[in-house]
């Protein structure tokens, strides 16, 4: 009911009579507000704030006759939040019962607190992992050295005993180790799930944007993308201060993993399917496919392909041939940050110590 509600009035706001307020001066709808706003777990891989703007360059001449219009270019972009996993946030993932609102699940990370964005998270999930291993190591070769003197001292014993206080201590901290990494790599997984499914939504906009763009279309940028691929340029304006480092953090890893996306455009041939999930709220695209392919080696990122369904008419009139019959185009992913300017961190340092001072 309150994602039919929020629809409803997007629809009202996006489609107002233009002789009531000047484009430029609306502000609605006011349901458009600052991703960090989103704090809804089930919609959390879905990009915020979403939209696609284009530019376009003309020159007028005026010569004998008809004045004549020269087209130079059309630039288009695509303005989003920033793919990362509010609902989340950055704070450490395993909460103490004292924490306002917090649920604590009955662990204690050996290494201490484990908080941030996705770069902290892994590269602590890392150490931890080597922590782990460590005291596996440890408690086997102190279990060597238990059956080794009690066979020096002439005593026939197949099993430690649970007096063994030592022991029976080192094994506890195996168990709760790894139970830790357990929480760790599930939570690491989650996070990149929510931020991989936010930047591939923004790259498929990206895409089929400029695919929609008839200069690029029939010109030669098609076969360009055919032959090596669709490079995406994300720009930000996140500083390093704060909860936009756990931001920058999150968009680094989800955009990283485009690099292992392709796309293709297929022609809907009517067969129901699935694995195809409609798109129902436009005229030309019919369905979307992901498909993945693991190689079965451990460590290993698996491959995905987007497969786009449009009509038939659209397939035939619209897309370029170098995009036809199953080609799959690679995207490449950049990613910029600019930051901000000196005031920005004045303003975050000053309110920290007034916050230590108060």
């Amino acid at each position: 009911k309150a994602l039919d509600d929020r629809a409803s009035r997007y629809t009202l706001a996006l489609t107002h009579d233009a002789e009531k307020i000047p484009s430029h001066e609306d502000r609605n709808p006011k349901p458009f507000r600052p991703s960090s706003s989103r704090k809804e777990v089930l919609l959390a891989g879905i990009p915020f704030n979403v939209h696609t703007a284009s530019f376009s360059l003309q020159v007028h001449t005026q010569q004998t006759g008809a004045p004549q219009v020269t087209n130079h270019g059309v630039f288009s972009n695509v303005t989003c939040g920033a793919p990362s996993d509010h609902a989340r946030d950055f704070g450490d993932i395993f909460p103490k019962p004292k924490d306002p609102g917090a649920q604590a699940i009955g662990l204690t990370c050996p290494i201490g607190s484990v908080s941030g964005g996705l770069r902290r998270l892994e590269a602590k999930r890392a150490e931890l992992s080597k922590h782990v291993a460590n005291l596996q190591v440890t408690l086997i070769m102190q279990v060597g050295n238990f059956f080794v003197a009690e066979r020096q001292n002439k005593n026939t014993i197949n099993h430690i005993p649970s007096r063994h206080n030592e022991l029976q201590g080192l094994r506890w901290k195996v168990f709760e180790a790894v139970q830790s990494l357990h929480h760790v790599t599930w939570h690491c997984a989650i996070r990149r799930t929510s931020c991989f499914s936010q930047a591939l939504g923004t790259a498929i906009t990206s895409y089929l944007a400029s695919l929609s763009d008839p200069l690029k279309f029939q010109s030669t940028w098609p076969e360009l993308w055919a032959e090596h691929g669709y490079l995406l340029n994300f720009e930000g304006l996140l500083s390093a201060a704060g909860k936009e480092l756990g931001m920058i953090e999150d968009a680094s890893v989800g955009i990283s993993m485009l690099r292992h996306v392709s796309v293709i455009i297929r022609s809907d041939d009517g067969q129901p399917d699935e694995e195809k999930i409609p798109v129902v709220t436009s005229p030309y695209l019919k369905w979307v496919r992901l498909n993945a392919e693991h190689s079965g080696l451990a460590g290993t990122t698996p491959e995905y392909t987007v497969e786009i369904g449009v009509t038939p008419g659209y397939y035939e009139q619209r897309i370029p041939k170098a995009l036809q019959n199953g080609v799959a185009v690679r995207l490449y992913p950049l990613l910029f940050e600019v930051g901000v300017d000196i005031r920005q961190w004045g303003a975050n340092t000053g309110e920290k110590v007034k916050n230590r001072l108060t």
